[in-house]
């Protein structure tokens, strides 16, 4: 993993706790999130983030998984969430 990505992904994350009050509506956009964070796309979120109206990406730096939800009404972040590498086993299809 190479340092440019953590970094991005670090971004990302500080984007959500630091943000300015203007931005409180839509704290990180999927646009902005698209670029900036490496990421694949989900089916389904999981179970716990499932929402009505939400889509999910996953995104995997070094031994951490993080979750992102976004709402399709206007593409910005709803929930995330991170799973460290003993809360999660990959299944490659």
């Amino acid at each position: 993993m190479t340092v440019i990505r953590k970094t991005a992904l670090a971004g990302a994350m500080v984007a959500l706790t630091a943000l300015p009050v203007a931005a409180a509506e839509c704290p990180l956009s999927y646009e902005q999130f698209e670029v900036g964070v490496p990421h694949t796309d989900m089916e389904t979120c999981p179970e716990s983030m499932a929402q009505e109206g939400t889509y999910c990406r996953l995104s995997l730096v070094a031994e951490t998984v993080t979750i992102f939800a976004f709402a399709e009404s206007n593409d910005c972040i709803v929930a995330t969430k991170t799973y460290a590498d003993e809360d999660f086993s990959l299944k490659v299809d």
